[in-house]
């Protein structure tokens, strides 16, 4: 899925980049700037930008970026951390949760999750260890697949990254 990277503000937030679900067209807002709050959430709302509201209620995590919705619909994976712990991005954990923001799982230490065409693995980065890939079935046991690179994305048919 391609995403369009847009700015812009309000009186109240910033977001920096949307997304449109393969699945049902629907608006996914992402780094979402809430100033008043001071902090980064996801939103989710209708194509034509009404109806915003946050993806999902995990409150202890202050800061979420770097969305990716599956290609085939259905799962929504983001990074996170908990700032009030004491954590900065570098300690950020890849969360995956469902397309209506319920049962969030968080898989562990990462950032920039970038899903397979199908669905069924996620390549990511860990800071300081280089590209990771983790099948979702088997989550527990990620595989490093390069040292030091950074940031992920498929080829449209899986075979790469």
């Amino acid at each position: 899925m391609k995403s369009t990277r847009v700015s812009f503000a309000a009186w109240w937030l910033c977001c920096l980049f949307l997304m449109i679900s393969p699945e049902t067209g629907a608006l996914l807002a992402g780094d979402v700037v809430d100033v008043e709050e001071g902090t980064v959430r996801i939103y989710v709302g209708n194509a034509d930008g009404s109806g915003m509201t946050r993806l999902t209620d995990l409150s202890e995590y202050r800061y979420q970026g770097s969305v990716d919705w599956s290609d085939e619909g259905g799962k929504i994976g983001f990074d996170a951390y908990r700032p009030q712990l004491g954590e900065t991005y570098l300690q950020s954990k890849i969360i995956v949760v469902g397309e209506d923001g319920q049962n969030p799982l968080v898989l562990g230490d990462g950032a920039m999750p970038s899903f397979s065409p199908k669905g069924n693995r996620l390549a990511y980065s860990r800071y300081g260890k280089g590209v990771w890939l983790m099948d979702l079935k088997r989550p527990e046991a990620p595989v490093q697949i390069d040292a030091t690179g950074w940031g992920t994305d498929w080829s449209p048919e899986g075979s790469q990254i």
